[in-house]
């Protein structure tokens, strides 16, 4: 019983193990101008869902925040593609695609947060003025 629970255990490692996708390092956008639709993104290449292409493809149809881009309709929901050169302030991830001013990134539109590889959560809507009308209600009510 030990011996197979061993195998089980031995078997299982190895099957996760060949399924482990690893993204190819890069420290400049050049890294990754081989591997279609990928940004060099904290130090590897990532497709616009922020994952490492699979056998060198991606799957990501949409480009997340920080991704580059060449036209509005590649980026996701509540995301523009604005070029670099207009960017204000410039993440450290992607600092190295300041070198190339030509270049364009989706960066989320304004009231809106990046969250993984998506724009969303509108933060027009503070946490502050919330609890300070629930604050108001309770103090009414009791």
């Amino acid at each position: 019983m030990k011996a197979f629970l061993s195998l089980v255990v031995f078997s299982s490692v190895i099957t996760f193990s060949c399924c482990v996708v690893k993204a190819k390092q890069c420290t400049l956008q050049t890294n990754c101008s081989l591997i279609k639709n990928t940004t060099c993104l904290r130090g590897v290449c990532l497709c616009g869902d922020n994952h490492p292409p699979n056998n060198g493809e991606c799957s990501a149809q949409l480009q997340g925040p920080n991704h580059i881009c060449s036209k509005n309709e590649d980026c996701v929901d509540n995301a523009d593609c604005i070029p670099m050169k207009e960017v204000n302030k410039v993440p450290k991830e992607i600092s190295h695609l300041s070198l190339t001013p030509d270049l364009s990134i989706c960066r989320c539109q304004e009231g809106y947060t990046e969250i993984g590889a998506t724009c969303g959560g509108e933060k027009l809507l503070s946490t502050v003025p919330v609890m300070l009308i629930a604050v108001v209600i309770f103090k009414i009510f009791n």
